[in-house]
């Protein structure tokens, strides 16, 4: 009897594989991921040319890597387009009149074969970034290009933005995965990870963006659910193997991936029941964890040298060294005000307020596209209480040891997050003190930490409390989501 009713569990597995409440969040994120790659202008995100580029170089070419400059039909629909002279600049416009496009159609079919030739010129769209990036985002992108190779220009983007949605969809389902993983049977907590996800204005913006940051997060997000499921259930080859999987892939989609290698180390670590083991495999175990882990940091270093900063410390583009104290005074005043001792940071009047709120939650078009001050003040205070209620839970609460795994391992995720980003911009302000370099698209990788933040922080009270603030929690987020949008629209269209 109980075999012959495993082929229907099997099937009522399957047909449960997706909940209704997560293919409705799969649902809107896509509407959302889908209005903002026909609402948003072409080359108007962040750096997004230099993206594009590098996936023609790429098609055309064969080649990997820094494209030398920006394919000819790019830099007639940056001036004949009036697209070009729009980045950045909130009194421009597109040339939308019916004359202005038939002159752009005209220009694009006068190209011909030569339309993907490039050209170094400083006439188009800003193209800084294309050295950042590793191949596998190109690679992605390279499948949308070579479908529509033959298509006009304008229909060949929005295909490539369109093919960002799944990769949302990715994120969205990864996060309901991770917080039923963490939170079984607390029904709320799915919906809210999910929720954040599909509704986090930034991160819908992104998407749509041609911007190899979307499958940077998509990777991390899976990479956080993988790892709390081995910390669950213990170490298989196939989880960590996994896990080394998508660290490798996130180190090719951007070097920030780097960040994941130490996580590896750190989740098999975790996971180990180092009591269980006798003494002789404990030593073998730890050599070969922590060899791993020594293989990870040289990774680092290599990839740390192979951005233009050597093992010694020194900025390959100004020969100025390496001060551990200049880049302790900074990383402090990131965060917090300056103790007397200490000079001017070399980053200036930037810190977590900027790349952790206003440019992670309400920076669209090329960061010119905003919300009012308020706005940010609101979701810094909101996102305050959040933290603070997720730690009196913590105290209050019974915290197991599988738990305290987890928020280790998630706490690894996001230190080593923020100190690649910190070398990097170190290294950058180096060079350019004017340059921040930390911008909030590059912290949506920590969306999977921030959702089982929200969720244990609104459900660690009970289903009375948790439900009315969840609804709040959606409001708020579809009003910021409707706000950006319309915002966006404004910008360009009126």
């Amino acid at each position: 009897m109980a075999v012959a009713s495993e082929p229907r569990i099997r099937a009522r597995s399957a047909r449960r594989l997706v909940e209704p409440p997560l293919a409705i969040l799969l649902a809107i994120g896509a509407l959302l991921g889908i209005a903002w790659s026909l609402i948003l202008p072409p080359l108007q995100g962040p750096d997004e040319s230099a993206h594009i580029a590098a996936v023609t170089w790429l098609v055309e070419d064969g080649s990997f890597g820094t494209a030398p400059g920006l394919p000819r039909e790019l830099l007639v629909l940056a001036r004949d387009g009036g697209l070009g002279p729009l980045v950045g600049n909130v009194a421009a416009r597109p040339a939308w009149s019916a004359e202005a496009q038939q002159r752009v159609r005209r220009e694009l079919e006068a190209l011909g074969s030569r339309r993907a030739e490039f050209v170094d010129s400083a006439t188009g769209p800003p193209r800084q970034g294309a050295a950042r990036n590793s191949p596998l985002y190109s690679v992605y992108q390279a499948i949308p290009y070579t479908l529509a190779r033959g298509a006009p220009l304008l229909d060949r983007l929005t295909l490539m933005r369109l093919w960002n949605v799944p990769l949302l969809l990715v994120t969205i389902a990864a996060c309901w995965r991770l917080a039923a993983e963490i939170f079984p049977g607390v029904a709320l907590a799915p919906l809210l990870a999910g929720g954040l996800a599909a509704l986090q204005p930034e991160l819908v913006f992104i998407t749509g963006v041609i911007t190899p940051d979307i499958l940077l997060i998509a990777l991390t997000t899976l990479f956080c659910l993988i790892a709390a499921r081995m910390l669950k259930r213990g170490v298989s080859v196939r989880s960590a193997s996994g896990l080394l999987v998508l660290a490798l892939a996130a180190v090719a989609t951007n070097p920030r991936g780097v960040a994941l290698l130490p996580c590896t180390a750190a989740a098999i670590a975790l996971a180990i029941r180092w009591r269980s083991l006798a003494v002789g495999e404990r030593w073998r175990t730890g050599v070969v964890i922590f060899g791993g882990l020594a293989v990870s940091i040289v990774a680092v270093a290599v990839a740390a040298a192979s951005a233009g900063v050597n093992l010694a410390g020194t900025s390959l583009d100004t020969g100025r060294g390496f001060s551990a104290r200049e880049f302790a005074a900074y990383v402090w005043q990131f965060y917090l005000p300056p103790l007397p001792f200490m000079s001017s940071s070399i980053g200036g009047d930037y810190g977590i307020k900027q790349a952790g709120i206003d440019t992670a939650w309400g920076a669209f078009a090329s960061l010119d596209v905003q919300f009012p001050g308020w706005v940010y003040d609101l979701i810094t205070a909101v996102l305050g209480l959040v933290a603070v209620a997720a730690i009196a839970a913590a105290i209050r609460g019974r915290t197991t040891a599988a738990g305290i795994r987890v928020a280790v391992l998630l706490a690894t995720v996001v230190v080593a997050t923020f100190a690649v980003l910190h070398v990097g911009a170190y290294r950058s302000l180096l060079v350019d003190p004017s340059d921040p370099i930390i911008v909030g698209r590059q912290l949506l990788v920590l969306v999977g930490p921030l959702a089982i933040l929200l969720a244990f922080a609104l459900t660690a009270y009970g289903r009375r409390v948790a439900a009315p603030l969840t609804a709040l929690a959606f409001g708020g987020l579809i009003s910021l989501d409707v706000a950006a949008l319309w915002s966006t629209a404004i910008r360009f269209y009126a």
